[in-house]
């Protein structure tokens, strides 16, 4: 039932077969029919996740394993590996192509403000390269075990928040989907509200929630694009507001604390994670001529502590403006930070964007130290290093817990 369900939904929606998954025989080299497709087999435990719906139908669901016999014992491990390919594929379409870690190549390397690159619609690939974008992200996402990092995350923030199963849940930046069904599942007595970005995530979780009992679905609602920071009205308070990457700069993420407080109980808690620019990944690290990783990573040394936003705090200073921005309510401010790895196929692309004087703050820190010369021969001591396979990217997160 569920396969003739599947063939009704692309028949009414009249939608396009996405590239990667078309007879490469015929069309490859015009329209990159084929192209990008992985074979999940040569993955760990046989799975990858990549998209294989068209892009009107991410989120829809068509099975869903029952609780009982051999379907109730592969559950839970079904429903977590949907979410996680559900959160990659909306984190990617959120933030452009070409990142692996939602803001974290705008706040490490591109100008801090400038809006992030969104896809063109995905249908016929008129042109098509050997080396296109579609290809070298899910390569990327399947070679670097993201979905291992987001399962991460995700425990870290709930962990934290000890969720009860009578708690009013707020998931601020609910979009991806990685927090909101697990904020359902831990409290599945009380109230999952999810406070969406933008009206195309909303649609995506929408569609999946259908999945879900009546009573079991989250409440989704859009964000006031005006305010952000303006939390819903309800009629009791929350008793956990959680949220990932809520805000990037030091004054976005107290503004974000001091809104959830208003909308918190007498005992309620906050608690959320945070990327920081100051502990990102250092190229120069990849660099195997070491005068010229010296002089790369005393730019690097520069940049990350000018004190400029986004690269001006740490998890120490961010404690410190989260207890100014609360003032006398009452809390306490636990600040943690964990280190992530993550294996990354760094493309060619991605190098001229980065090393870009004049569209990346980290090129522009390079240039001011390293000659034109010099700095065309970083550029290619990283991109030898990259050439390969995968390299060890090191990134630092902040997570945080506000309690009274």
């Amino acid at each position: 039932m569920a396969f003739f369900d599947a063939m009704a939904s692309v028949e009414k929606e009249d939608a396009e077969v996405p590239n990667h998954l078309r007879d490469g025989n015929r069309d490859a080299e015009g329209f990159g029919h084929g192209q990008g497709y992985i074979y999940p087999h040569s993955y760990r435990e046989h799975w990858a996740a990549q998209q294989y719906l068209p892009d009107p139908l991410v989120g829809r669901v068509f099975y869903t394993p029952s609780v009982q016999g051999y379907e109730g014992s592969i559950r839970d491990e079904v429903l977590s590996r949907r979410e996680l390919q559900v959160a990659g594929i909306l984190e990617n379409q959120a933030n452009g192509p070409d990142t692996s870690g939602g803001a974290y190549d705008r706040h490490f390397f591109g100008a801090e403000g400038k809006s992030p690159t969104h896809e063109a619609p995905r249908g016929e690939i008129l042109t098509f390269s050997p080396d296109g974008k579609r290809r070298d992200e899910w390569t990327r996402r399947a070679d670097s075990g993201r979905s291992k990092t987001l399962l991460e995350i995700r425990e870290a923030i709930t962990g934290l928040a000890r969720i009860s199963r009578h708690h009013r849940v707020l998931v601020f930046g609910a979009d991806d989907g990685l927090l909101v069904w697990e904020a359902g599942r831990l409290a599945p007595e009380g109230l999952t509200v999810g406070l969406c970005r933008t009206p195309e995530a909303k649609k995506v979780l929408d569609q999946y929630a259908l999945t879900l009992d009546e009573l079991d679905r989250p409440i989704l609602l859009p964000m006031d694009e005006r305010n952000p920071m303006a939390f819903p009205e309800a009629e009791a308070p929350f008793d956990r507001v959680i949220a990932r990457d809520p805000a990037s700069t030091l004054g976005g993420l107290g503004d974000f604390a001091k809104a959830a407080s208003e909308r918190l109980a007498p005992n309620g808690s906050i608690t959320f994670s945070a990327r920081c620019p100051a502990l990102g990944m250092r190229l120069s690290r990849l660099c195997s001529t070491a005068p010229l990783a010296q002089e790369a990573g005393s730019a690097e040394d520069a940049l990350y502590g000018s004190g400029q936003p986004p690269f001006d705090w740490t998890g120490e200073t961010l404690g410190a403006a989260l207890q100014r921005a609360l003032g006398s309510r009452g809390f306490s401010v636990s600040v943690e930070t964990r280190t992530f790895r993550e294996r990354r196929r760094i493309f060619d692309s991605d190098l001229e964007k980065w090393i870009d004087p004049g569209d990346s703050a980290y090129g522009a820190a390079l240039a001011a130290v390293l000659s034109p010369d010099r700095l065309g021969e970083f550029r290619r001591e990283v991109a030898n290093a990259a050439r390969y396979g995968p390299v060890e990217w090191e990134y630092g997160l902040i997570v945080c817990s506000l309690a009274r």
